[in-house]
C-alpha cells in the first residue's frame, strides 16, 4: 500500500512539474535567459573573429616565407647570376 502512495505521489508530482514547464511559454524572456542569450551571441562572435584572423595571419606568413624565399635567392644569386641547386 505504501508503495503504490508513493508512486501515486511521484506520479502526481511529476505530471504537476511538467504542467509547469509549459507555463510561461510566449511570455518575455527573463534576466537570466537574456543574460545567456547575449553570452551565447558574443561567444560565436568572438569564435567568427578567432577564426578570421587566423586566417588572415596564416596568409601573411605565407607571404612573407615566400618573400623571404625570395629575397634568399636573389641574394645568393646576386645580380645577374642564377643559382644552382644541389640536392644530392
Amino acid at each position: 500500500m505504501r508503495r503504490r502512495a508513493t508512486a501515486t505521489g511521484l506520479a502526481v508530482t511529476l505530471a504537476f512539474g511538467l504542467g509547469l514547464t509549459g507555463c510561461g511559454q510566449g511570455e518575455e524572456a527573463g534576466p537570466a535567459e537574456r543574460m545567456g542569450k547575449a553570452l551565447d551571441e558574443s561567444m560565436k562572435e568572438t569564435a567568427e573573429s578567432a577564426r578570421s584572423a587566423a586566417e588572415e595571419a596564416a596568409r601573411t606568413a605565407e607571404e612573407a616565407a615566400a618573400a623571404a624565399r625570395k629575397a634568399a635567392g636573389d641574394v645568393a644569386a646576386g645580380p645577374g647570376e642564377t643559382v644552382e641547386e644541389d640536392y644530392e
